[in-house]
C-alpha cells in the first residue's frame, strides 16, 4: 500500500509537471505572439520601403526626362552656335579679303600718285 506521503508527493510532482507544461505552453505562445508581432512589423516596414522605392523610381524617371530635354536643348544650341560661328568666320574671311584688296588699291593709288608727282617734279628739277 502506498502511504499518504508518497501519494501526496506523487500528486505534488504531477501538479508541478502540469504547471511546468502550462508554463512551457505559455512561453511558446508568447514566443509565437512575439514572432507574429515581429513579422507584422517587418511587413509594415517592407511596405514603407516599397512605397519609398516607388517614389524614388518616379523621381528618377522625372529627372531622366528632364536630362533628355536638357541634352536636346544643348544639341540645338551647339548646332546654332556652330552655324553662326561658321557664318561669322566666312564673313570675317570675306572682310579680310576686301580689306586686303582695298589696301592693295590704296597702295597702288599712292604709288601712282608718287610716280605722277615725280613726273611732274622732274621737269622742275632739271631746270
Amino acid at each position: 500500500m502506498v502511504s499518504k506521503k508518497q501519494h501526496l508527493a506523487a500528486a505534488q510532482a504531477k501538479g508541478c509537471q502540469i504547471i511546468a507544461e502550462k508554463h512551457a505552453v505559455l512561453a511558446s505562445e508568447t514566443a509565437n505572439k512575439d514572432l507574429w508581432n515581429e513579422l507584422q512589423t517587418a511587413n509594415s516596414h517592407i511596405q514603407e520601403l516599397e512605397l519609398e522605392l516607388a517614389q524614388k523610381i518616379a523621381e528618377c524617371t522625372n529627372l531622366q526626362s528632364e536630362l533628355e530635354k536638357a541634352n536636346e536643348k544643348l544639341a540645338k544650341y551647339q548646332a546654332d552656335s556652330n552655324f553662326w560661328k561658321s557664318k561669322h568666320e566666312g564673313t570675317y574671311h570675306e572682310l579680310c579679303l576686301q580689306q586686303n584688296g582695298s589696301k592693295k588699291r590704296h597702295i597702288n593709288w599712292r604709288n601712282r600718285w608718287k610716280f605722277s608727282r615725280r613726273l611732274r617734279l622732274k621737269p622742275l628739277l632739271n631746270s
